[in-house]
């Protein structure tokens, strides 16, 4: 396709009133703006050419009459050369065309005023997500950890790596891994969508491991929390019992020491606890609770299991203690009977001490108050 005079005037005069940066994403026609009038942009992109939006002749020379060699499309990216003087003069002076490379050694030459230039290059080029960068060779360059140049150190150039540019701000670029890097001390790539997929494929593999293990524990962190929560739900619908108190008629005695024991309903569980205040297990509830009453039972389930008088379960009272065994008939638990089915016993750790129905499967029932 020839070049058309007409057309790149038209092109020069609309740039000239709207003075404006052009964006990539529309493909319009470029005009080229300082680095110092735009605070985002990067002269490090200047070595790439972009159509515009059309197919643009690539020729032997920088002149329009000179023989065509090649052709670029819309979208494709090739390297720059140099920028060059052509052969005529124009309103803003000479005409300036792009030397090119072609590949393979060849170069050519293509107009200049065709392609996206400065924060519009920039930006197109951006968006392909395919643009990494090296420390450019002979070159010791500063890396920030941050945009206002703080924690800086020196690296030599090149590392032999390439670092994805996830964005540019005031002439740096942030490399992916490396840190904040000046534009200038960087030479970038842009590498194809085949190699881009493959690096991104390697990526996810290597984080692969990670990414599982992190998910099994969030996962197990997630179970440990619901399991936490329902057992918070399950204390405190039983919460609204351990306070609910079981007053029956009977006599005083009975009463005094069930009103006792049901006093501790909330008191914290602690195996071979004995201790009113900081915590009981089981036996260590009844053990206290009778001792302020001057009665003496034991220390362990199985001593109280013994001490008292065993008592049928349908003449069971307030204030007997029920006791539980396993297959074997050894002793593990006892509680304290209250009335109307109800009992008060150090369940658990998680439980505590509270006031709940009486359990079924008990094994013997026993008394130590004589009335």
């Amino acid at each position: 396709m020839e070049t058309m005079t007409e057309w790149g005037q038209k092109v020069k005069n609309r740039l000239r009133r709207t003075l404006g940066i052009l964006t990539a994403a529309a493909l319009i026609v470029g005009m080229m703006v300082p680095a110092s009038a735009e605070e985002q942009y990067s002269r490090a992109f200047d070595k790439f050419i972009v159509s515009a939006g059309e197919c643009v002749n690539v020729r032997k020379e920088p002149r329009l009459d000179s023989e065509i060699v090649a052709e670029i499309y819309p979208g494709q990216v090739l390297e720059s050369i140099q920028v060059v003087p052509g052969d005529k003069e124009t309103e803003d002076g000479t005409e300036l065309w792009y030397r090119v490379s072609l590949g393979e050694g060849a170069t050519g030459y293509t107009k200049y005023d065709y392609f996206l230039h400065g924060q519009a290059l920039q930006d197109y080029l951006m968006a392909t997500g395919r643009i990494y960068a090296d420390i450019k060779e002979n070159t010791e360059a500063t890396i920030y950890q941050t945009t206002e140049k703080n924690y800086g150190k020196t690296q030599d150039g090149p590392t032999g790596e390439l670092y994805n540019v996830l964005c540019v701000w005031n002439g740096l670029l942030e490399l992916d891994g490396l840190g904040f890097v000046d534009g200038e001390q960087c030479e970038l790539t842009l590498i194809s969508e085949e190699e881009k997929a493959a690096r991104e494929a390697e990526l996810l593999a290597a984080d692969l491991p990670e990414m599982e293990s992190q998910l099994a524990s969030d996962r197990a962190d997630w179970q440990e929390q619901q399991a936490a929560l329902a057992a918070q739900a399950e204390a405190q619908a039983r919460q609204a019992v351990v306070y609910s108190a079981v007053t029956p008629e009977t006599t005083p005695l009975r009463a005094a020491i069930v009103a006792e024991a049901q006093s501790y309903a909330g008191l914290s569980y602690v195996w071979g606890g004995t201790s009113l205040e900081k915590g009981v297990d089981c036996s260590g509830l009844t053990m206290r609770v009778y001792e302020k009453f001057g009665i003496s039972i034991g220390r362990t389930t199985r001593q109280q299991a013994v001490n008292g008088t065993e008592v049928d379960v349908s003449r069971m009272q307030p204030g007997d203690l029920v006791f539980y065994a396993d297959e074997q008939g050894r002793i593990y638990h006892v509680v304290m009977y209250v009335g109307e089915g109800m009992c008060v016993h150090a369940r658990s750790e998680q439980y505590g001490v509270l006031i709940e129905p009486l359990p079924g499967g008990y094994s013997k029932v026993v008394s130590f108050v004589n009335e």
